[in-house]
């Protein structure tokens, strides 16, 4: 009877030992995997699209979730953008691994307490978190060159006046090239829209001088709202100010 029983466990330990080692040939490590390239491309609007490719050679790589982050020169921390937030669906790759996204840099909330979504003139990457077959990975940052353009000191003299009488609006456009506020040399637009109405018109397109100062005068017939808007161009992002109303007698 000893004898049988040392011999069970010995054959136990034995078999003990076939199974750990059984799992561990059969769970493979997840497959290295890259993101390259990675394109970045922004408009004046505020619109930017990114593009590239997951790699891992042998696997598929199809449909597989993309999270994309961005931070500012100033602080450098990184941040997750929130595509629910502005109703974007979440960023995903195709067939091969390919990827390409339009979203919109801007802000959510309540205008006393905006969060920003995205940012100007910072870094942007595209990072895959991983799973069970394919490794996590990011793509190299790419950095966006567009400036941050906007209106500063926008008045409209007089407030209140008679139907038909003029108006003069006034401000200058600023530009914000290495972080610091400086008057910009551009084309503005005026633009209006009458009291209850949902379409804005443009009244005027004054030229800033070389200080970025600009003014315009019109006539206004009805109860308006005014803003200065800047368009931007091929180096800066586009700029306003909030609308300010006139009341006509």
């Amino acid at each position: 009877m000893r004898r049988i029983i040392a011999t069970s466990a010995v054959t136990i330990a034995a078999l003990a030992a076939v199974p750990g080692t059984a799992v561990a040939a059969q769970t493979a490590a997840p497959a290295p995997t890259t993101i390259t390239p990675f394109h970045l491309a922004t408009e004046a609007s505020g619109r930017f699209t990114v593009s590239g490719r997951l790699n891992s050679p042998g696997m598929v790589v199809k449909d597989k979730p993309l999270v994309l982050e961005y931070a500012s020169k100033r602080t450098g921390k990184w941040y997750q953008y929130q595509y629910s937030a502005v109703g974007a669906k979440t960023l995903r790759t195709t067939a091969g691994g390919n990827f390409k996204g339009s979203y919109f840099i801007g802000t959510v909330g309540p205008q006393t307490k905006p969060r920003p979504i995205g940012v100007n003139n910072g870094y942007w990457r595209v990072r895959f978190a991983g799973d069970a077959t394919v490794a996590a990975s990011s793509s190299a940052v790419a950095y966006d060159p567009r400036i941050d353009a906007g209106i500063a000191g926008f008045k409209i003299k007089p407030r209140t006046i008679r139907k038909g009488a003029y108006i003069s609006v006034y401000g200058t456009l600023m530009h914000r090239p290495a972080g610091v506020w400086k008057p910009y040399r551009g084309q503005v637009y005026i633009l209006g829209v009458r009291k209850g109405a949902k379409t804005w018109y443009w009244y005027a397109r004054p030229k800033t001088n070389t200080k970025g100062q600009f003014s315009a005068r019109f006539r206004v017939h009805k109860d308006s709202y005014f803003m200065p808007m800047y368009y931007g161009d091929r180096t800066h992002y586009a700029g306003n100010r909030w609308p300010l109303f006139v009341n006509v007698r």
